[in-house]
């Protein structure tokens, strides 16, 4: 495969992007992305696999083109014999309300059949597991996968999103994989079962269903996101209790009122010290992160579906480095590691002055962005509104969002790009305006400190942020 194209900001254009109409109905043979993958099928049909084409607004690392190509060279039938493509199994995800299809490795000694006959009804097995494929189904919603991705990037990396891409699977071969989630699920019932029959009665109709097959009923789209691995439920952000309140008690736990408390951080947290401060002002960057782009994307489905993973953190040179450490905590507050490597690493780090912190992930990005189906929980509890604290990063970058977003060619680009249709662009505008305006507001007013980078407080050089962008 060749490599991911990215654009410098002079060469890019969004006019490039032709206006989508508003029918969220998916032509395979648009163009879009800065290359499209095939992949052959038994019925000589093209499945397909869209590496992205990234705005000059993103921040994408090395790792993140690694990885979308990494996507799309998974094989769903193993016919495109080639050195950039990797034959695949298949099984269906059994434990969430929101069903999808677990894109496996096949061990040594295993083919295809007999792997997904054998092994995607066994517990505790799947653990070749590489990505999963997500379709819009219960609340889950395609453009919401794809565009939180891209989102993350916008902002500078908040949120740490796993990289997704779109894909395209034969009705046929996704027809299998839904037969098995629902026969897996009988016992189970409730949500989890129902969301496996729904898919099973839209493969009855697949014309009439836009959202989740393309326009020719042939392939089911969806997006194809990067599997995390070694996180945990970030049970200090998470509100908890019954479903429906939870993100009332959000906004009621001790780490969201810290962030309305107006005194500096440093302050507020009566040190200033690396070792001390590194993982609270990461925890407030990280959670102020989660809701300005839960805000902008009208996620419907947060609390309780917010994940960590640890890692190791340190400034070197001005800036702030960190590498994810695998392992966990024990009862005693000892950590663990999983492998031989990171606990010989673990001097090197300490030597660098490095402390081991929890780094939110965003993984579960299902439902959001869906015009006229979910309603904005972030708002309803005015968690943006209510905020005095946000990293001058996000900010700047956020700031340059607005400005970009009123270009009608980025609302084509977007559009090509997430699979958003004009209702879902035109709700997204309406939060990032929204969200300038009381940013904006505040941060002249003095009410909002851009006080939430590491490097404010520990770099050489600090960069110093401003109100206008």
């Amino acid at each position: 495969m060749k490599s991911v194209t990215v654009f410098s900001i002079l060469a890019f254009s969004f006019s490039a992007f032709a206006a989508i109409p508003d029918t969220s109905v998916l032509d395979i043979t648009a163009q879009r992305g800065s290359k499209v993958i095939q992949f052959k099928t038994p019925q000589n049909r093209n499945e397909i696999c869209v590496l992205p084409q990234h705005s000059p607004l993103g921040n994408y690392s090395d790792k993140d083109l690694k990885a979308e190509k990494e996507l799309c060279s998974y094989d769903f039938h193993g016919l495109t014999k080639s050195e950039d493509t990797k034959e695949m199994a298949l099984c269906p995800k059994f434990y969430s309300s929101n069903p999808g299809v677990l894109i496996m490795d096949i061990p040594e000694g295993w083919d295809k059949k007999k792997f997904e006959a054998t092994m995607c009804f066994k517990k505790g097995d799947l653990n070749k597991n590489q990505a999963k494929f997500k379709q819009t189904v219960t609340c889950s919603y395609t453009p919401s996968l794809l565009a939180y991705y891209h989102f993350s990037r916008y902002l500078d990396g908040a949120g740490r999103v796993p990289v997704a891409v779109l894909r395209t699977m034969l009705k046929e071969r996704h027809s299998d994989i839904v037969t098995l989630g629902v026969a897996g699920t009988a016992q189970v019932g409730g949500a989890i079962h129902g969301g496996w029959r729904t898919l099973r009665a839209r493969h009855l109709q697949p014309l009439s269903e836009a959202a989740t097959f393309d326009s020719t009923g042939q392939f089911v789209y969806g997006a194809l996101q990067d599997k995390l691995r070694n996180e945990a439920v970030y049970n200090e952000i998470n509100g908890g209790g019954p479903y429906d309140g939870r993100y009332k008690k959000f906004v009621e736990l001790n780490s969201y009122q810290m962030l309305t408390n107006p005194k500096g951080v440093l302050e507020i947290l009566n040190s200033n010290q690396f070792a001390k401060v590194a993982q609270p002002i990461s925890m407030l960057k990280d959670q102020t992160d989660m809701i300005l782009m839960d805000t902008l994307l009208t996620q419907n489905d947060r609390m309780f579906n917010l994940h960590y993973k640890w890692a190791w953190t340190w400034i070197e040179k001005g800036e702030v480095k960190s590498k994810f450490a695998k392992g966990d905590m024990d009862k005693n507050n000892k950590f663990i590691f999983e492998t031989e490597e990171d606990l010989e690493d673990k001097a090197k780090y300490e030597a660098k002055g490095a402390v081991l912190i929890k780094q939110m992930v965003l993984k579960d990005n299902d439902c959001g962005v869906r015009a006229g189906r979910y309603g904005n929980k972030m708002k309803m509890v005015k968690a943006l509104d209510g905020i005095r604290h946000i990293s001058g990063k996000t900010y700047t970058a956020f700031m340059k969002l607005a400005k970009a977003i009123r270009d009608p060619a980025m609302g084509s680009y977007l559009k090509n790009e997430t699979l958003m249709n004009d209702a879902d662009l035109k709700l997204i505008r309406t939060n990032v305006f929204e969200a300038e305006t009381t940013l904006k507001a505040k941060c002249k007013s003095g009410e909002l400190k851009l006080d939430l980078d590491l490097e404010t407080y520990f770099s050489a050089r600090p960069t110093s942020f401003t109100c206008d962008i």
